[in-house]
């Protein structure tokens, strides 16, 4: 069995982007021959959307001939509490499993404000046999307890701070699941609780600023060593917002040069988000002209471009030091793998330029912000 797994689509009438998905998602369930369509929350952006687009997403889900098991998440939970109906190829997970070619699935909703391993206790409770689990959940999963969590009130109480569902990594030890099916956190990220699986898609369009980079479904597909493996497809054509910083170190001839060699490459699915931060030789209303006339040149080659510039002054006698900085290579010590130990706290920090190369650069941009402070 072939499964799709994606999450937090945040559908409503209002964003034209997050409708046409379904098409573009009907495209990849038939391209690669999924047998279940899985969606881990937050299918509509609120109550209000869901009853509005409900008819036309009973009418998609009718089309695609195939089981679709979902479970509400945080910003649409109250339209499944009052029994929307999206079809009978829907089945909506948590109060009972559904069993399918052998694998049983089941769903745990969000808790605003609770641990999710209390709601997990419980419906592991109906789980028999030796049919391998995929389990849907709406949560925020972490590694370890965050620092900014209590952990005595997280621990003893079983409660969470504000409107968190947290869900640790030690709250999975001796379970049996096959693959852990998130939704909540809006990046694509994948991990592992021991031998568990545990994997966001991410929003399949962009829904903010920060949602940056391709967007992703996952696919299972069965392996004759475990029950699944799993990969991310990204989605083509739908919107992506990139976001590209650079540093000006008194040149910016090269900075020109490079932003125009970006530029060119144009990508008509994606909004360019060029931040320039750093030191000019010459004058930054050339310099801004420059920037918007090679935005001009360029835009029809882009859904969107927008270009930042905030410049930072030097004084004379610290030319000198610049140069020489910018001549500097970064340490050894900041090779590849220095930041992966970052990654379990919490999981959804991904990480946007994290080479021992940007890393240096943004100390050495530091330094010379505490000697311009020093001048």
């Amino acid at each position: 069995m072939r499964i799709l797994h994606t999450a937090d689509w945040h559908l409503r009438a209002e964003s034209p982007d997050r409708l046409r998905v379904l098409e573009v998602l009907r495209d990849v369930l038939d391209r690669e021959s999924v047998d279940v369509l899985l969606i881990a929350g937050d299918l509509f952006d609120s109550p209000q959307a869901a009853h509005r687009l409900r008819p036309d997403l009973r009418r998609y889900f009718e089309s695609l001939q195939r089981p679709v098991l979902l479970i509400p998440g945080n910003h649409d939970e109250e339209a499944f509490l009052e029994g929307i109906d999206l079809g009978q190829n829907v089945r909506l997970l948590g109060t009972e499993p559904v069993e399918l070619e052998g694998v049983l699935f089941d769903g745990l909703w969000f808790r605003r404000s609770q641990r999710a391993v209390r709601e997990l206790d419980r419906i592991q409770a109906r789980w028999s046999g030796d049919a391998p689990v995929v389990l849907l959940a709406h949560v925020s999963f972490y590694q370890r307890t965050p620092r900014w969590h209590n952990r005595d009130l997280v621990e003893h109480e079983g409660l969470a701070p504000g409107q968190d569902c947290p869900l640790l990594a030690e709250d999975l030890a001796d379970r049996e699941i096959a693959y852990l099916a998130l939704g909540h956190w809006h990046q694509y990220a994948a991990t592992r609780a021991g031998l568990i699986p545990v994997v966001y898609p991410g929003t399949p369009v962009p829904l903010g600023e920060s949602e940056l980079g391709p967007r992703y479904v996952v696919l299972l597909e069965p392996t004759p060593s475990g029950p699944f493996s799993f990969r991310p497809l990204p989605l083509q054509g739908v919107p992506e917002i990139r976001s590209v910083r650079r540093f000006i170190w008194g040149d910016e001839a090269p900075a020109l040069e490079q932003l125009e060699q970006l530029l060119a490459g144009g990508e008509p699915h994606v909004r360019l988000r060029v931040r320039l931060e750093g030191y000019l030789s010459g004058s930054e209303k050339a310099f801004r002209a420059r920037l918007e006339a090679l935005r001009g040149a360029y835009a029809d080659r882009w859904a969107e471009v927008m270009i930042d510039f905030t410049p930072r002054q030097v004084p004379d006698s610290l030319w000198p030091v610049l140069r020489a900085l910018q001549e500097l290579s970064p340490p050894a010590a900041l090779g590849p793998s220095w930041w992966q130990a970052y990654l379990e706290e919490p999981l959804w920090r991904w990480v946007e330029e994290l080479s021992g190369e940007s890393i240096h650069r943004r100390a050495l941009q530091y330094l010379v912000n505490a000697l311009l402070e020093q001048a």
